[in-house]
């Protein structure tokens, strides 16, 4: 005969499985994520097009300079999200009440070590990119990555409809 721990654990065993799966899948990209990949992909289009002809790249250059510009940003937004992640702990912390010092303090330390990952990674970024690109063509990506959200809120606004504010709703006027 079971005994009523048996019962219970049987019980758990039969349903845990069962809720697990019951979770479903994680939930699909809603049409407001798809739309902002759609323009994250398209902006990267237009960066490596802008940049190309930004630095005058010859097709050489750029069949080696593009790929090597890929992995490093590949390493620095995994350095980011790190960086976020650490961002976001040390936030909860700091502002509940029962907040560590020794814990921020570890917090912030991490961040330097992030901070100099990210240094790091571009030094060595630029060690590699000075096997292909003149120092002139350094210095025109350096003022190109700084001025290219600028380039891309330009041309968001240009791309916008401009909306009358003056105009009230109603029929149209007939020109009399």
């Amino acid at each position: 005969m079971l005994s009523r721990s048996h019962i219970f654990i049987l019980t758990w065993a039969i349903l845990l499985p069962a809720v697990v799966y019951a979770q479903g899948p994680p939930p699909v990209p809603g049409p407001a994520q798809r739309h902002r990949a759609k323009m994250e992909a398209k902006i990267k289009t237009m960066k490596i097009w802008k940049m190309t002809e930004e630095l005058e790249l010859t097709e050489e250059q750029a069949t080696r300079f593009f790929p090597l510009l890929n992995e490093m940003e590949k390493r620095m937004e995994e350095v980011e999200e790190n960086r976020r992640e650490v961002l976001r702990k040390m936030g909860d912390l700091v502002w509940s009440n029962d907040g560590d010092d020794d814990k921020i303090d570890e917090f912030l330390n991490i961040l330097e070590e992030l901070g100099a990952k990210q240094l790091e990674i571009r030094k060595q970024f630029r060690q590699d990119a000075e096997q292909i690109l003149q120092s002139k063509q350094i210095g025109r990506m350096v003022l190109f990555n700084h001025r290219f959200p600028e380039i891309v809120r330009e041309l968001i606004r240009d791309m916008e409809v401009p909306r009358s504010h003056d105009r009230r709703p109603g029929p149209p006027d007939p020109g009399w």
